[in-house]
């Protein structure tokens, strides 16, 4: 990279960091009208939202992600998986063994197959599991949200499969235009290649997830659910 890519880069990131402190952030906080829900990811984008809502993480899926499907099978048999205790193991995946964090499985018992949990931001299992107990507590089970973000080459039953989950409110996030009929819950943003990108600060104006309105999104679930009753 020479220099001039280097102080442009420089000068996008500094840019990107003042919209987003100064503008996107507080839109978004004073656009969202309720916070009494719990947003399930299958990676650490639930962490990365709640914070920069502001809002305490009252879900488990936080600094950490789940392998493939795995998050399908939790978010279908929930209950028993938030029922059942984490369980200590080595890490399988071959290229991630060599990162010094910890790896959990939680048995699927007669609702399906054992999952693993990757702690990937825990310097312990002892810290990963007290954080996980704690935040399952806080769960709103009446104001569940899923987000899954999938930008790897995928088949249809796997999308059919993601648009089936048990959750009203379920957002899958992908990286090439679906058929809004058949996938009504999918929506597409345009040049990601991988999961960090979605995280990254792109540009100079903001990380891809900003382009989407999660909050309305949010708002819009919560008004839902309160006219139920």
């Amino acid at each position: 990279m020479g220099k001039q890519a280097k102080w442009t880069k420089k000068i996008a990131a500094y840019v990107n960091a003042f919209f987003r402190k100064h503008l996107t952030i507080p839109r978004m906080r004073r656009k969202l009208r309720q916070t009494d829900f719990t947003l399930l990811s299958n990676n650490c984008f639930a962490g990365l939202f709640l914070h920069d809502l502001g809002l305490r993480f009252d879900t488990p899926t936080v600094n950490l992600f789940f392998r493939g499907t795995d998050f399908f099978d939790f978010l279908e048999h929930l209950d028993h998986y938030l029922s059942m205790p984490l369980e200590e193991i080595s890490n399988s995946v071959p290229e991630l063994a060599g990162l010094n964090y910890p790896v959990a499985r939680i048995s699927g018992g007669d609702a399906g197959k054992d999952i693993e949990i990757h702690f990937m931001h825990y310097t312990s299992f002892e810290e990963a599991e007290t954080a996980w107990e704690k935040r399952k507590q806080r769960i709103h089970p009446d104001h569940l949200f899923a987000v899954w973000n999938y930008f790897e080459s995928g088949d249809e039953a796997m999308f059919a499969r993601a648009q089936a989950l048990p959750l009203k409110h379920k957002m899958i996030i992908v990286n090439h235009p679906v058929d809004k009929q058949e996938y009504p819950d999918f929506r597409f943003v345009k040049g990601l290649t991988e999961t960090a990108d979605f995280f990254a600060d792109k540009g100079f104006f903001g990380r891809p997830y900003d382009r989407i309105d999660l909050v309305g999104w949010i708002n819009q679930g919560m008004e839902e659910k309160k006219n139920q009753y």
